[in-house]
């Protein structure tokens, strides 16, 4: 991130899947810049804990903005972004400043770039789905998350989930789409935010 390379503030990230280190091909979480970018994150959980609610987001973002004079918000869930339009005690007695990036008409192609990479290169998600699937307390954590849900219904074997090219370059489509239904929303929702902030001042 730019601004945070700029400024050498810590960033908190208000994504909730990227609070599980085992997810982090699908939920895009960022390798650890060696003397760089500062993140935090809103917990540290395991697949099989389930993804932290909400409201304990919202405590653990409310935590670390108190521990840190200056930060960045970046990302987030559409769950969370609902409740910072709910709740004013985030950003008491603080300056807030809102520099949101809309997609640009590049977005899709971009974005379908970055899931066959993480559907063919390298470690990949089906490389994560594979690995947890073992955990029975995983499969409903899986089928709740953007993606990863998209992969169990495409699958037709649940222990190798392996895909043909043909079946590959479907899934390639069909999780590329369910991400841009959840950008629409995320976008609809980061604006009820900035409505919120602007219209209780």
């Amino acid at each position: 991130m730019e601004l945070a390379r700029a400024t050498g503030k810590p960033v908190v990230v208000l994504d909730r899947v990227q609070c599980h280190g085992e997810l982090a091909v699908g939920s895009g979480r960022p390798e650890p810049e060696p003397g760089g970018v500062r993140r935090f994150f809103l917990a540290d959980r395991a697949v099989a804990d389930g993804v932290i609610s909400a409201e304990a987001a919202y405590a653990s973002l409310v935590r670390l903005l108190a521990e840190h004079e200056e930060t960045i918000l970046e990302g987030g869930s559409i769950s969370l972004l609902t409740e910072l339009a709910r709740h004013s005690g985030w950003r008491e007695n603080a300056t807030v400043q809102v520099k949101f990036v809309r997609p640009s008409g590049d977005f899709p192609h971009r974005l379908r770039e970055r899931v066959e990479r993480m559907l063919r290169t390298g470690r990949t998600m089906l490389d994560e789905v594979r690995d947890l699937w073992p955990d029975p307390r995983t499969h409903t954590v899986l089928a709740g998350i953007v993606g990863y849900r998209e992969i169990l219904a495409s699958a037709c074997d649940h222990q190798t989930f392996q895909f043909t090219d043909a079946a590959r370059d479907r899934l390639v489509d069909v999780v590329t789409d369910a991400h841009l239904r959840y950008a629409a929303c995320q976008v609809e929702q980061f604006d009820a935010l900035i409505a919120s902030i602007r219209g209780t001042g």
